[in-house]
């Protein structure tokens, strides 16, 4: 990297959680009009695909520094596995056998780990890695489970299970530096929290 391109990363880190941080806040204070809401999901995808080719195009970053790769995927997803197995079969036992789920729990089992991948890809290539940039070390994983719980402000319950899920999910990053199947699980558990725990169907919204 060339010292004009070296001097313009140290501040990126900063920039990245600031904005980060903005509009995590936005997103905590405007939930009831954006969760769940393509025309809130589709530009952040957008968005983050963007800047993600702008580094890559101007040799400050690689895909796979954001943790988009696919040479470590068996590994990271055996652990991956491992480590929600038992969160997911606590569900499915707790809500499967006795509720009727609608159809949308199957378009949200199929669609929601796209945006679990998305919002990994912010949490962990964007926050936990500036985190660690920044000089954070391990503590990076703590850091960023506190802020993907926050998110999730008001709710006590929505607080502790992300919180927890976040520790789970950074450390899993922090090892392996892939969000693509922590992405698919996040899918696959919030899904399933929300049909089979809360009994709530968010992908009404969505369509809506």
């Amino acid at each position: 990297m060339n010292p004009s391109l070296q001097s313009h990363s140290r501040f990126l880190p900063w920039l990245e959680l600031g904005f980060i941080a903005a509009a995590g806040f936005g997103y905590v204070v405007f939930r009831k009009t954006l969760a769940f809401r393509a025309e809130f999901i589709v530009p952040i995808a957008v968005v983050a695909a963007l800047y993600i080719v702008f580094l890559a195009g101007s040799g400050r970053r690689t895909p796979g520094d954001f943790g988009l790769r696919w040479d470590n995927i068996g590994r990271a997803s055996a652990w991956t596995a491992l480590l929600f197995v038992g969160p997911l079969l606590f569900l499915l036992a707790r809500g499967y056998f006795t509720m009727v789920l609608p159809s949308h729990f199957y378009y949200t089992l199929g669609l929601y780990p796209l945006w679990g991948i998305l919002q990994q890809l912010v949490f962990q290539g964007f926050v936990l890695e500036n985190f660690r940039r920044l000089g954070a070390g391990w503590v990076s994983i703590p850091l960023t489970a506190l802020f993907y719980g926050f998110v999730h402000w008001p709710s006590p319950f929505m607080l502790w299970a992300t919180g927890v899920a976040g520790l789970g999910f950074s450390t899993l990053y922090w090892f392996h530096r892939n969000v693509i199947p922590i992405g698919v699980a996040h899918g696959i558990l919030g899904a399933c929290l929300f049909y089979l725990y809360l009994g709530r169907d968010p992908f009404a919204r969505f369509i809506g």
